[in-house]
């Protein structure tokens, strides 16, 4: 049955076609945003199937027809803006139609492949490369398609893309091509895309892959003049991803071994290149798993270099910048090494990349005049003074890329990272101190210390939290406008001496800086005092500190803060500390998450008098037969119990009001069901609140349940009742311990009793008491 929108569709999709056989070929570039919007519009339509017998499904198969045998045409124009304008075309096409237009492609799979062969630009063959990627991809979850379509015509994929991209000689710094440079990046996307997917076909490509990627996954700087210039991020990235992946193509049951190899390989060769990098330097780390440092004395004398080749199959690269290019290379393929899904569990020893960490970030460069942390390294006398500044510019560099492999290392394992986190966060601490000049320094050092806090801030020391103060006062003065940061700087900083703020006052000047070269700083600070609040002990914080943060949450109405700083109020002290309750619900009136906890809908609980109290509750006599209940005061719990504590008791007297209005019940029903007075029962009612007459003799109107008493009664004051004592206007009942093995003394008052006295009290039976209130 046709849509409402069905007819609108067609027509929309017969104006296409007669928009492409209309338009010159030369021109069809310009049609494209024009046809592939009407072509979104007609997606129902491409991905439907069309039955025969319908005059308008007839209609709908001649238009798709057209559209398929102009865009088959058009794919062996003889003109490059006819090729190009078909590709485009029938990528549009493929992503709308799904099913229906991938059975049919496979005429446009052997034109796209007979396009990577022919000299059209750069551009066009890319995107020749990304439209097979997505057939390809989408022909996966259905099997005819794979048996049809991709298994023929993915190897013949893989060699074209490997002959536009594989270099002619081993190194790409020769390599004068531009335009397999410019396809560089699009074929690796591909590979990554693909390989996981199809792993066998891309099995006998392994070797020259492997050669591909050595060239860069760590690419350096070239020492001499090139035509092409070196490798941008976005290709370095996805050769060190397709890098991790190639044990997808393993034999079986050889992938995690094939994984874990070039994992320590890696590992092995960033210690490797940072023997020779930090060589003007005394390094105080010890290794933590037995690495001796390769470096001999006899080579200090000579130029730093690596010749290349090792596990990786590295490149050669000379000279001290190339080396710090080569170890941030190798630590950011480390990152994807844990950040990337594996065929099978694999064995990822975490020590051996925390010991890498370690020895990194416990270098800084020099700061201030006294003996502080990043004062302590000890410089190599067979070093020029050239090397060792030169590293020092690098150190900044290479303690980000260190920065970003811890902070996916605890994303990832998060609990697991606790036995090295808080040697980390020290570490952290002392490269924020060292280097807070560089922005992306301080963006760096706010992400790794959050991590770090989620996983070790309930465990931090007071010293610890203490110096996490040098992180947590800059990250306020970054989440300032910039114009405003001078004189805030200012008020945070009342009451500190003169070069303190001139330290602080630099320290708002180099924050301002860093907001706008760098976006994602404010997030990152905004990110880290949530932590610190909500991690950290409150009896751990600084005074000063936490009331600077919370001055900065209300000032700019920081919701994460906010919340972080009520949700974890301070600890208690000798006087009374002001909440941002209020101020948050000033500022965010409507905002669900204070509305809660202003307001909780937590319904009350309530009791209603009048109502079976004991119905729940099951008495049962010697034989095991239930018993009849129709009253047990709160006293008899509390006598039978014999064991309650004075709070429990203080908790009890709460409902006594509800009991005794229940008591006063019960009595007026007991009166047809039995005609024994219970000698150890007085009541003891006020006469203008009795509600029986008083000729009437209290009668006996509930069984007392057995009960258990494990000491003697406690000793109590034997005066008598006298007339003109006060008593309560509640009806309290006492009821007396009953047991064969304790006896308890009974005294019994004489007193003269007649149907008209209103004050008859009947006989007394003192025993062990814990109701205050009775007599």
């Amino acid at each position: 049955m046709a849509t409402p929108e069905g007819p609108s569709q067609l027509a929309i999709l017969k104006a296409v076609t007669f928009r492409i056989h209309s338009t010159p070929v030369e021109q069809l570039p310009q049609c494209i945003p024009y046809l592939t919007g009407s072509l979104a519009s007609c997606r129902q339509l491409l991905s439907s199937e069309t039955k025969s017998n319908s005059k308008k499904a007839s209609e709908a198969d001649v238009a798709l027809n057209r559209l398929r045998t102009q865009l088959s045409t058009l794919l062996q124009d003889r003109s490059i803006q006819g090729r190009w304008a078909a590709i485009v075309l029938v990528k549009c096409v493929i992503s709308l139609g799904g099913w229906e237009v991938l059975q049919k492609c496979k005429p446009w799979v052997q034109n796209l492949l007979g396009t990577l062969s022919k000299p059209d630009p750069p551009t066009t063959k890319k995107l020749a490369i990304i439209t097979l990627t997505r057939i390809f991809y989408l022909s996966k979850e259905y099997p005819t398609l794979v048996r049809e379509v991709t298994t023929p015509s993915l190897t013949p994929f893989v060699t074209s893309c490997m002959s536009l991209v594989f270099p002619k000689t081993l190194s790409l710094v020769e390599q004068h091509t531009s335009s397999q440079r410019a396809l560089l990046a699009t074929v690796l996307e591909a590979f990554n895309t693909l390989l996981p997917r199809h792993p066998t076909i891309f099995r006998p490509f392994l070797t020259q892959i492997n050669l591909l990627l050595s060239q860069c996954i760590a690419p350096t700087s070239p020492t001499k003049k090139a035509l092409v210039p070196t490798l941008d991020a976005e290709t370095v990235d996805a050769a060190q991803r397709l890098f991790v992946l190639l044990h997808f193509s393993a034999p079986k049951d050889k992938g995690p071994e094939e994984w874990f190899q070039s994992y320590d390989s890696t590992i092995k060769a960033a210690h490797s290149v940072a023997d020779r990098v930090f060589r003007s330097i005394i390094e105080a780390w010890q290794s933590t798993t037995g690495r001796q440092n390769s470096v001999t004395v006899a080579s200090f004398s000579e130029d730093i270099r690596e010749t290349g080749g090792g596990l990786l199959k590295s490149p050669p690269w000379h000279g001290i910048y190339a080396g710090g290019e080569r170890l941030v290379g190798l630590l950011g393929l480390l990152r994807h090494f844990v950040t990337t899904n594996t065929t099978a569990p694999v064995d990822f020893r975490i020590g051996l990349l925390a010991d890498l960490l370690s020895r990194i970030l416990s270098l800084a460069v020099p700061y201030g005049r006294s003996a502080n942390w990043g004062d302590g390294i000890q410089y190599n006398p067979q070093i020029g003074k050239d090397e060792r500044n030169a590293l020092f510019t690098l150190l900044p560099g290479i303690h980000i890329a260190a920065m970003e492999v811890l902070l996916s290392l605890v994303a990832r394992f998060k609990s697991a990272c606790l036995p090295f986190a808080h040697v980390s966060l020290e570490e952290v601490i002392g490269i924020f101190d060292a280097e807070k000049d560089v922005p992306l320094i301080r963006g760096a050092a706010y992400l790794a210390t959050t991590a770090l806090l989620d996983i070790a801030g309930r465990s931090l020391t007071k010293q610890t939290v203490t110096s996490l103060s040098s992180i947590v006062r800059p990250a306020c003065l970054d989440l300032l406008p910039q114009a405003e940061k001078p004189s805030a700087t200012a008020g945070l900083e009342k009451g500190h001496t003169n070069s303190t703020t001139k330290q602080n006052n630099g320290a708002a000047n180099h924050s301002s800086t860093a907001q706008t070269s760098f976006p994602g700083l404010e997030s990152a600070a905004s990110n880290l005092l949530s932590a610190y609040l909500s991690t950290i002990h409150t009896s751990l914080m600084p005074v000063k500190v936490r009331s600077e943060i919370e001055r900065i949450a209300v000032l700019l109405d920081n919701k994460d803060i906010l919340l972080a700083s009520i949700l974890n109020p301070r600890a208690l002290q000798k006087k009374v500390t002001a909440s941002l309750l209020p101020l948050a619900a000033r500022l965010r009136p409507d905002d669900p998450a204070l509305e809660g906890l202003l307001r909780p809908r937590m319904p009350a609980i309530r009791h209603y008098v009048g109502t079976d109290l004991l119905e729940d509750e099951e008495v049962y006599d010697d034989d095991g037969d239930e018993m009849e209940v129709e009253e047990e005061p709160e006293e008899t719990e509390q006598v039978e119990d014999g064991e309650k504590t004075g709070s429990e008791a203080r908790d009890d007297n709460n409902e006594k009001t509800d009991q005794a209005m229940v008591s006063e019940d019960s009595y007026a029903t007991s009166e047809t069901k039995t005609s024994d007075p219970s000698p150890g029962l007085v009541d003891v009612t006020d006469s203008t609140t009795a509600k029986r007459p008083a000729a009437t003799p209290l009668e006996q109107s509930f069984v007392v349940k057995r009960t258990r008493v494990e000491a003697p009664p406690v000793p109590v004051d034997e005066a008598p009742v006298t007339e003109n004592e006060t008593l309560p206007s509640q009806p309290v009942t006492v009821v007396a311990p009953v047991s064969s093995v304790t006896a308890v003394p009974v005294v019994s008052t004489t007193a003269e009793s007649s149907d008209s006295d209103d004050e008859d009290y009947g006989e007394l039976v003192i025993g062990p008491d814990t109701d205050d209130e009775a007599i």
